[in-house]
């Protein structure tokens, strides 16, 4: 299992890289691009994740953190909790 925050940061470096910047830049990238990049990248996150489940009952709405969630939440067979 994967936290919702280690999943953030295991996506912060591409999602960086995809914007030519360095992961300690990340939020200096317009919050709106990050988010897009993130949200057409679901399957992509979602393959690459490795495990089966991700524990998101924690994470704040309108965070990169829910961004993600939301963006996986479709290729997931399961789904605790809500992250809206």
């Amino acid at each position: 299992m994967i936290s919702s925050g280690e999943l953030l940061e295991i996506c912060k470096e591409k999602i960086a890289e995809s914007f030519g910047r360095t992961v300690k830049d990340y939020y200096a990238i317009n919050a709106f691009d990050r988010r897009d990049k993130i949200a057409a990248n679901g399957g992509i996150i979602a393959q690459a994740l490795g495990c089966s489940t991700v524990e998101a009952t924690c994470v704040q709405a309108g965070t990169d953190e829910a961004y993600i969630c939301q963006a996986i939440e479709r290729f997931a067979s399961v789904v605790y909790g809500s992250f809206r």
